[in-house]
């Protein structure tokens, strides 16, 4: 039968069919029919239409079935990309016909339920509705209300995403299959605009690359050969209430298909550029996590104890202005029975941010009084700090691929390679003490997470302008720092398929090679006071700085950029401390590279109702690493720094076995056992040491670490209805042997002084289990004319037990695991008008372990958000929309909720644009 086609991503491996069917002599098409491919069965509508997003290419056999007609067997030959079949006519039988069903259009429950069952393994496909939220800033947004998955905030703004309670630290995440790298989530840096699918990956079958315990993300910018030509623009304004300027995101997309030495057209091109242009103002309090304990000189009954004291808080406020350019640059083409593909994105961000602090500490005075909920402190000098820091990040990626069918069998090679350089070329940062001593007092009571502070000059109490005068504060430090940190990856996959008589069965082997490469250069320059004293009168940067999110006012703030010009105009005013200039510019340097290679077979057999896939990957890894180390002398002394090399090697063997049952249609189980693995970071395996000296942290990088390695069992039931749509349950159990977690611990080196050092180690074996339940509901006519309606709710429990070798005995849930999530969704549509808005709830987390009763947590939180699109005409719509609805502060605590660590609102997102396409 003849198919009209179009060339799609052969590493997806994966083809699209439409068809229509009729009755002999052109009548109504028959009612109630199914259409079989392979294991997925489909519901044809009302008007005979049928639709597979997601079939292997390759030949297959089409059964079609319908009351009171005459079943149809029809062999097909799928192409990658779109396949289109001739209008299909059924007999009708000479029998009285059975009562017939007829289906509405296809609903968003039941696409969601054909993306399940088209796929082998365990995961979730954001829906094309998802992918069109004006609410979505970067890919992380997109990531919210999927099932399995948490995402939140961090400090410096950026998202932390969890897959089914695993770190982010365990998952993968790619775009068009190719690892990211670099620091943060990378999916924060992929403008939205480019995502054409998202997928997340929660079980493995043996041809997916390992090195994901908790799963994969992966982010796809292109699709088929592109049949028409054609032009599309988004425009969008967008405005943070905490932030002094509204913000703009503008793409273009050209589309053109072209002929590639063909008589017609093969081949086409995708070109998307973006701008974003953001503002944000991020306001947080914070403390030190241990809560450094004092000897309390009374009151009673805490007379002579020893009571933990708020240590080293800090008031801030940040200004930051992020820029964010992108280019997709995709092309498709097919000849025959070979195809072939490029992609590639280009991404270049520059974030500016002027931070202003308060980070006069307590617990450098006497104590006068203390108790669990407040002090009063003797001798205390006033410390203001100013930070001018620009980072930028440029990442690059590339990939060409080819596919080709061979009689019975199918090769594809894809050839990868991905840069990610992020610097921070000039980054200031100076710090100012009072040169008078203050008596300091704060109260936890009225609110545990905004203290209340108050400050008395100890020379004359009745003074309340020496807090604010420029002359009353001296030079602390000035610091001048530069860093550059790039990554590359490089792949080549090579994979072989071989369909066996039945089209739906099949064996596929392959390979891949890979290479990393990190390196970290980071230099600093460290200025203490000079012999001329320096005050802050004409440095000052801000005279008086006043937060939006609670009632705290601090000032003046010094100039760093002022303050650093002075270097060259009056260097008399710093004295250069060489040794922590050496450290800083010395310690922080490193080398990583893994060379990696992985070999795998599996096959796919199906038998009735039932279908197995299984099979064995094999990994292995040979990692070379350089860093600095300090040479002390027996005194103490530091007398320099000595290169020091390490490596590490290791194969993992993955075996993987797969189960889907699908006794009727509607209904779907799946089960696997899998072994998985995920290597720790390169940041972390280089045999390094770097020192703060500000906050007197140590941290030291583990050659020696060990991969994650875990032996996953999943199993799952999708049940669809056209009556109640389609319910989802997933149950899953993680046995993860060498945890990886941070191991804390004081040290003192040489005549340094006293640090708490930082390192990564593995921890005796942990465990991970939970169920994701989601249910979403049909399309329902609304009452009082309010158009046609559908919901969507999940929830998702899970459940760590982990053991670190420091704290024997305890028992420790995984780190930024969400134990309890759930969301609900409302989607309407009114004539032009749709609507959507969500809800959704995060209980409280564990986020790092820090020592006994001084852990670091997270308190649950709610967030909303809503959504709407008018579309003025068929290319024309204009959207609107506004996220973290309630503006509900992230709270972190240390041991217990009464002992702040951190607390932060971001601000409400509000954004109005505008789509087009012609």
């Amino acid at each position: 039968m003849g198919i009209a086609s179009a060339a799609a991503d052969p590493s997806s491996a994966t083809a699209s069919l439409e068809g229509t069917l009729t009755e002999t002599g052109g009548g109504p098409p028959p009612a109630g029919a199914t259409v079989r491919v392979d294991d997925m069965t489909v519901v044809a509508n009302e008007k005979g239409i049928f639709a597979f997003k997601r079939l292997a290419d390759g030949h297959h056999l089409l059964i079609v079935t319908a009351p009171g007609h005459r079943t149809l067997e029809v062999p097909i030959d799928l192409a990658a990309g779109p396949n289109k079949l001739p209008a299909i006519t059924l007999e009708v039988n000479a029998v009285e016909l059975d009562e017939m069903k007829v289906t509405g259009p296809t609903s968003g429950a039941q696409t969601a339920f054909e993306d399940k069952t088209s796929s082998e393994t365990v995961g979730e496909v954001v829906s094309d509705a998802a992918l069109k939220n004006p609410n979505a800033q970067s890919t992380s947004d997109y990531m919210k209300g999927v099932s399995g998955v948490a995402v939140s905030k961090g400090n410096n703004g950026s998202s932390n995403v969890s897959v089914r309670g695993i770190d982010q630290r365990m998952l993968r995440i790619t775009i068009d299959g190719q690892r990211q790298g670099g620091s943060g989530n990378p999916l924060d840096s992929i403008p939205a605009e480019i995502v054409q699918s998202l997928e997340v990956t929660k079980t493995f079958t043996p041809d997916m690359d390992s090195d994901a315990v908790g799963g994969v993300i992966n982010v796809n910018t292109g699709g088929t050969v592109i049949p028409q030509a054609y032009t599309q623009g988004r425009h969008q304004v967008t405005y943070n209430a905490l932030a002094p300027h509204p913000g703009f995101r503008n793409s273009l997309t050209l589309a053109q298909p072209f002929k590639l030495f063909a008589e017609e057209r093969n081949a086409s091109v995708l070109i998307t550029p973006s701008y974003d242009d953001q503002y944000a103002n991020r306001e947080r309090l914070s403390a030190l996590r241990e809560w450094t304990p004092q000897i309390s000189p009374g009151p009673s009954p805490y007379t002579g104890s020893a009571v933990p004291v708020l240590t080293l808080p800090l008031i801030e406020s940040t200004l930051e202005h992020k820029q964010r350019s992108g280019l997709l640059v995709n092309s498709d083409a097919r000849f025959g029975d070979a195809a072939m593909y490029w992609r590639s994105n280009f991404t270049h961000e520059r974030v500016s941010r002027d931070r202003n602090l308060n980070d006069t500490d307590p617990a450098s005075g006497t104590p006068l009084s203390l108790t669990p909920q407040s002090g009063v402190f003797s001798g205390v000098r006033l410390s203001r700090r100013n930070q001018e820091q620009t980072a930028t990040r440029d990442a690059a990626n590339f990939s060409l691929g080819s596919k080709s069918v061979v009689g019975a069998a199918t090769l594809d090679a894809v050839l990868a390679y991905a840069i990610v350089n992020e610097k921070e070329p000039h980054t200031l940062e100076t710090g100012f003490l009072s040169n008078q001593t203050y008596r300091m007092s704060y109260d936890l009571n009225h609110d545990p997470y905004a203290p209340i502070f108050t400050f008395i000059d100890e020379s004359d109490p009745r003074d309340a302008n020496s807090v604010s005068d420029p002359a009353r504060y001296h030079l602390d430090y000035l610091q001048v720092t530069a860093s550059d940190i790039e990554e590359r990856d490089g792949s080549l996959k090579v994979n072989v398929k071989l369909n066996l008589s039945d089209a739906r069965n099949y064996l596929k082997f392959g390979g891949k090679l890979q290479q990393r490469h990190r390196s970290a250069d980071v230099d600093r320059d460290v200025f203490d006071a000079g012999a001329q004293p320096l005050n802050m009168l004409g440095l000052v940067g801000s005279s008086l700085v006043e937060l939006a999110t609670s009632s705290y006012r601090f000032g003046p703030v010094p100039n760093a950029g002022a303050v650093q010009g002075l270097l060259s105009t009056n260097p008399g005013v710093f004295a250069e401390n060489s040794t922590q200039t050496l450290i800083n510019s010395t310690s922080g340097d490193s080398r990583v590279t893994e060379n990696l290679w992985a070999a795998y077979g599996m096959g796919k057999f199906v038998m009735g109702q039932w279908t197995m896939l299984g099979g064995v990957r094999i990994e292995g890894t040979d990692v070379d690493s350089q860093g600095n180390q300090m040479s002390l002398d027996h005194s103490g002394q530091l007398q320099g720094f000595q290169s020091v090399h390490a490596s590490n090697n290791y194969v993992e063997i993955l075996p993987g076995l797969h189960l889907r049952y699908e006794p009727s249609v509607g209904l779907l189980y799946r089960g696997s056992i899998t072994r998985t693995m995920s290597r720790p970071n390169n940041s972390d395996i280089a045999p390094y040491r770097t020192l703060s000296f500000i906050d007197r942290r140590s941290r030291v990088g583990a050659p020696d670490l060990k991969p994650y390695q875990a032996t996953n069992f999943d199993f799952s039931i999708d049940k669809y209805d056209e009556s109640y749509g389609l319910v989802s349950l997933a149950l899953f159990y993680k046995k993860i042997e060498h945890f990886i977690t941070d191991a804390q611990y004081p040290v003192t080196i040489g005549n340094l002084g006293e640090f708490i050092e930082f390192r990564r180690v593995n921890g005796e074996a942990a465990k991970a289990m939970g169920l994701e339940l989601s249910w979403q509901s049909p399309s329902w006519s609304l009452p009082l004319r309010l158009g046609t309606g559908s919901l969507e709710a999940n929830y998702n429990f899970n459940h760590g037990i982990a053991h670190h070798p420091t704290r024997p005995g305890e028992t420790f849930p995984l780190p930024r695991a969400v134990d309890h999530q759930a969301g609900l969704k409302f989607h309407d549509v009114h004539d032009n008008l749709s609507f959507d808005t969500s809800l959704t709830y995060r209980s409280g987390w564990w986020e790092d372990l820090i020592a006994a009763g001084f852990d670091n947590y997270i308190k649950s939180t709610w967030d909303a958000e809503m959504s709407a699109t008018y579309k003025v005409s068929k290319t024309t719509r204009i959207t609107a929309g506004i996220s973290n609805l309630l503006n509900l502060p992230t709270s972190h605590y240390a041991g217990s909720q009464e002992r702040m660590n951190d607390w932060q609102r971001n601000g409400r997102e509000m954004n109005l644009g505008i789509q087009w396409k012609m």
